[in-house]
């Protein structure tokens, strides 16, 4: 299980919490993989114990398709995560907020299938209360 240290006043942020990452992953993939399944249940028994950030899932698309539609996209992987995140609300409701920022922040460029698959991504952002 890894640690997770928070700093009050502080904001975390774990980039490419699902990744999507494999070059033969779809463009179109929003649902969180089977492979990342260990790694969510490590951090939703983290995230349980935290009571006093906010957190906010924010899923990003690449640059392929219409704005509107990796808009969309974006959306439903923060969304997808949040339902792993947070079975039958185990947490409070509201603690976990989903953005969907589509292909804008590319941490990539788009122009090589490689690039485009790095940008196809979840982060997660812990806020402190005296943030918000």
């Amino acid at each position: 299980m890894f640690n997770l240290k928070l700093v009050p006043g502080l904001i975390f942020a774990v980039s490419g919490l699902i990744s999507c990452a494999s070059t033969s992953s779809p463009t179109s993939k929003f649902n969180v993989d089977t492979k990342d399944r260990a790694f969510m249940d490590r951090l939703q028994k983290t995230i349980q114990g935290i009571d006093s950030h906010q957190i906010t899932l924010v899923g990003y698309a690449d640059s392929v398709g219409s704005k509107k539609r990796n808009s969309d996209l974006s959306l439903k992987r923060a969304e997808s995560v949040q339902a792993v995140l947070q079975p039958n609300n185990f947490l409070a409701s509201g603690k976990i907020q989903t953005e969907g920022m589509g292909e804008e922040k590319p941490i990539a460029t788009n122009l090589t299938r490689q690039g485009r698959s790095q940008n196809r991504r979840v982060d997660l952002v812990l806020t402190a209360a005296s943030q918000q």
